[in-house]
C-alpha cells in the first residue's frame, strides 16, 4: 500500500543527494531522511497501530513520521504545547496505546517504555488500541480552540490525490523552495511538506519566531514558496526594509488577509502572486482567491477548487469532496458561515464569530475588516461574547497608534457600518495574542473581558 514514506523513498530514487529539508540551520538530503526513517522504523515491533509522535523537534517529527509509516503504522504528530491532562485525555478519547518521543518525560499515563534509537516508544494506560480500516496511512489533529484536539485519520490519497492540483495553483514543482514556521502537527504545515516532497522540491522549515532571521534565510536560499498565516505574514511584513524578487507566490490561510497587508506584501515581494485560501482539517482545501480579487473584495475567499462543490444551507457553507478524512458524511460543514455574490463565497466567520443580535447577524470579520482600513490601526480582532443585561455584543480589540482613541474609531466606521454593528467595547492593547499555530487566541482575548 502506498504510503509517505514510499513516496519519499521514490523521490530519493531520483534526488539522493538534493536539499529536502533545511531545519533551524541544518540541512538534510532526501537520502539523509530517507535512512534516518528507516533506522528508526526497523527498530518499531508494530504493525498498523496508531503512535503518537510527542516532541518539539522539527527534525524528530519528520523522521519519526516517516519511520512510523517505514514499520506499516498510522503516525500522528502531536501538538507538543498540550498540557499533560489534555494529551492524556486525548490518548484516552482516542483510544491510542503507544507515543513515540525523543525524551523522556513524566508523564502518569506511561505504562512503561524501551529505548528506540534516540528516542523511547512508551505504552500508554490505553488497554485496547484503537482499529482502523486497512487505508488508512496518517492521523493529524484538529487545531481549534479546544484542550483535547480531535484525532482525523487520512488515506494516502485523501491529500496525494490533490496534490498536483494544489501545486499548480500554488506554483509548487520540483525547482520549489518553499518556506514555512512551525510544527508539523498542524495540518497546514504538513500538508505543504508533502506537498513540496511529492514534486521532488526542497522546505526550509523553522520553530524560530525570529522575522529577522526569517529573511535572512529566504534571501539566501532564494525561496520561492513562501507558506504562513496572515498573522505570521503581517510579522515578516513589519521587518522587511528591502524588496525581495526571489519569491513568486505566497499562499496562505486559516484566516482573512486583510486587504492592506496583501498590498504591502505585494510591494515587498515584487514578483510574487499572492493566493489566500480558505480550509479544514476535516476537508482539505476548499476555495482560494488570487491578489486582485481579494484587495477588489476583502471578505471573499474566492471560487472552489477544482472537484470541489460548495453550497450554503440555513448560512452555514456545505462541502462535497472527495480529500476527506476519514468518517466524514458528505456534504459536510464546520458550521463556518458565508454566502455566494457573483460565484465569490463571502465568508462571514466561524459560528462563534457571527452575532445573532435581535434576529440581525453580525459578522465579527467584517466589522474587523473595516476597523482595520483606518489608518493607524495596526492590528484587530473582533469578538462576540455575551452581555448579562443586553444579551449578544461584541469587543474589539485593537493595536494601534497611542493618538487614537475609541471615539476616533466609531467616528470613522459609523459611515460603513449600521449602528447594531458597532462594537460595544473597544480594548486597546500592545498586541493581539497568537496561539501555537498562528491563530487568534480567542481564548485569551475573552479572558480580558
Amino acid at each position: 500500500m502506498m504510503n509517505y514514506f514510499t513516496l519519499l523513498k521514490n523521490k530519493a530514487s531520483k534526488h539522493k543527494d538534493k536539499l529536502f529539508l533545511r531545519i533551524n540551520q541544518q540541512n538534510y538530503s532526501y537520502e539523509d531522511i530517507v535512512s534516518a526513517a528507516k533506522r528508526l522504523g526497523e527498530q518499531i515491533k508494530l504493525e498498523h497501530t496508531i503512535v503518537l509522535i510527542y516532541s518539539d523537534s522539527l527534525l524528530f517529527q519528520i523522521t519519526a513520521f516517516f519511520a512510523m509509516m517505514k514499520a506499516g503504522n498510522i503516525p500522528i504528530i502531536s501538538h507538543y504545547d498540550l498540557p499533560p491532562a489534555a494529551l492524556k485525555k486525548m490518548l484516552m478519547k482516542n483510544q491510542i496505546q503507544y507515543l513515540l518521543s525523543d525524551r523522556k518525560q513524566t508523564l502518569a499515563f506511561i505504562v512503561n517504555d524501551e529505548t528506540v534509537e534516540n528516542a523511547f516508544l512508551a505504552t500508554t494506560s490505553v488497554e485496547i488500541g484503537k482499529s482502523v480500516d486497512p487505508s488508512i496511512c496518517m492521523g493529524a489533529l484538529s487545531s481549534g480552540s479546544t484542550d483535547v484536539p480531535k484525532v482525523l485519520f487520512r488515506t494516502y490519497e485523501s491529500w496525494a490525490e490533490f496534490f498536483p492540483i494544489q501545486n499548480q495553483i500554488f506554483k509548487v514543482d520540483v525547482n520549489s523552495i518553499l518556506f514555512l514556521h512551525g510544527s508539523l502537527s498542524f495540518t497546514g504545515n504538513l500538508n505543504a511538506v508533502l506537498s513540496v516532497l511529492y514534486e521532488g522540491g526542497s522546505l526550509i522549515v523553522t520553530d524560530l519566531f525570529q522575522c529577522k532571521t526569517w529573511l535572512k534565510t529566504i534571501q539566501e536560499f532564494q525561496v520561492t514558496t513562501i507558506y504562513l498565516v496572515p498573522a505570521k505574514l503581517k510579522t515578516l511584513n513589519k521587518c522587511m526594509n528591502a524588496p525581495i524578487t526571489s519569491v513568486n507566490m505566497i499562499f496562505t490561510g486559516s484566516q482573512l488577509l486583510f486587504s492592506q497587508t496583501a498590498i504591502e506584501l505585494k510591494e515587498k515581494f515584487i514578483n510574487s502572486s499572492i493566493i489566500l485560501y480558505y480550509g479544514t482539517s476535516e476537508l482539505n482545501y476548499i476555495t482560494y482567491i488570487e491578489y486582485d480579487e481579494l484587495i477588489a473584495n476583502p471578505l471573499s475567499v474566492g471560487k472552489p477548487f477544482p472537484n470541489v462543490v460548495v453550497s450554503i444551507e440555513d448560512e452555514y457553507i456545505y462541502i462535497d469532496t472527495p480529500y476527506h478524512v476519514d468518517g466524514v458524511e458528505l456534504p459536510y460543514t464546520v458550521y463556518d458561515r458565508g454566502y455566494f455574490e457573483k460565484q465569490q463565497l463571502i465568508f462571514l466567520g466561524r459560528k462563534e464569530n457571527v452575532m445573532n443580535k435581535g434576529g440581525f447577524k453580525v459578522s465579527c470579520v467584517k466589522v474587523e475588516e473595516e476597523i482595520k482600513k483606518i489608518p493607524k490601526v495596526d492590528n484587530i480582532a473582533v469578538v462576540a461574547y455575551q452581555d448579562d443585561k443586553k444579551g449578544s455584543e461584541m469587543a474589539a480589540f485593537i493595536v494601534a497608534n497611542a493618538t487614537i482613541d475609541k471615539d476616533y474609531i466609531r467616528s470613522k466606521i459609523k459611515g460603513s457600518l449600521m449602528a447594531i454593528e458597532i462594537p460595544k467595547k473597544f480594548i486597546f492593547i500592545d498586541e493581539i495574542p497568537l496561539n501555537t499555530s498562528g491563530k487568534v487566541d480567542l481564548q485569551k482575548l475573552k479572558a480580558l473581558l
